[in-house]
Parts: C-alpha cells; structure tokens; sequence
C-alpha cells in the first residue's frame, strides 16, 4: 500500500499482521516515525511484533 499517511497506525499494524499471515516468508514494514515520541514508538515496535511482523524499519528523522 502507499507510504502516504492516510491510513492510522492501527490499521497499519493490522494490515501487516495479515500480510505476516498469509506469507511463507518474514514480512518487513514501515514504522513511519514510530508514530509519536518514545512512548509510542514502544508500543508500535510491541503491536508489530505481536502482529508477526519480522521486522520494522523506523525513520529517523520526521522530515527531509
């Protein structure tokens, strides 16, 4: 899907959880920022592992 932020972080987990499903092979996503400050970047690396997500890779920067 698009890397576009129309969809919500949630959605976004939930997505890949059924990608992860459906896949033979380990499934890597896009974190964004990680969706806020630490404390929200925590909780987006748990709802991916727990989704059976692989892998996330986070941006280090909100901007270019």
């Amino acid at each position: 899907m698009p890397d576009t932020g129309l969809i919500s972080f949630a959605e976004m987990a939930q997505h890949a959880g059924n990608l992860a499903a459906a896949l033979s092979i380990p499934l890597i996503a896009d974190a964004d920022t990680g969706y806020g400050n630490a404390v929200n970047t925590y909780r987006t690396v748990k709802a991916y592992a727990q989704a059976g997500v692989a892998g996330i890779q986070i941006e280090d920067q909100v901007s270019p």
